[in-house]
């Protein structure tokens, strides 16, 4: 079996967390979202979607299709206590990971990411940037060790 680059980059996000030395359990969601996992670590549970670019530099692109964000809404009915967080693999750079309350700040929720593109950008030695619709930009920049640490920065649901 031949790995795609989506397997091995999935499977590079993953093995970051699990660097971090905790104990960690992942179940794909495939039933309802092809690149979503409910991720566990002691008392943390996240949903993150992963989207993937094979682009080497920044600036990289990720969009959202409306059969995706159908399959996040189904997600988030069955699992409406647990934080949704996306992981952006840009390319072999590393993972921008952002909450979906965060991407509220640029215009984009839920009920609105159909259609709709997100840019990474990360200037050399530097932080992520995220822009959305409008190429507005978020107030503050995501830092590039967050992705091994968003299980213990994961915001509570009510």
């Amino acid at each position: 079996m031949v790995f795609s680059d989506k397997d091995l980059l999935h499977g590079a996000a993953i093995a970051r967390l699990l660097l971090e030395g905790d104990a960690l359990s992942v179940r794909c969601t495939k039933d309802h979202h092809a690149d979503a996992y409910e991720i566990r670590s002691g008392d943390a549970t996240l949903l993150v979607v992963f989207k993937y670019s094979t682009k080497k530099r920044s600036p990289w692109q990720f969009s959202f299709a409306s059969p995706q964000v159908d399959a996040l809404h189904e997600l988030r009915a069955l699992n409406p206590t647990l934080p949704l967080a996306f992981a952006f693999v840009c390319h072999t750079d590393g993972v921008c990971g952002v909450f979906l309350e965060e991407l509220g700040s640029i215009g984009l929720g839920i009920d609105i990411l159909a259609g709709s593109n997100v840019s990474v950008s990360r200037p050399r030695a530097g932080s992520y940037w995220i822009s959305g619709p409008g190429r507005t930009r978020m107030r503050r920049s995501i830092p590039q060790n967050r992705w091994s640490r968003i299980l213990k920065t994961a915001p509570a649901i009510s």
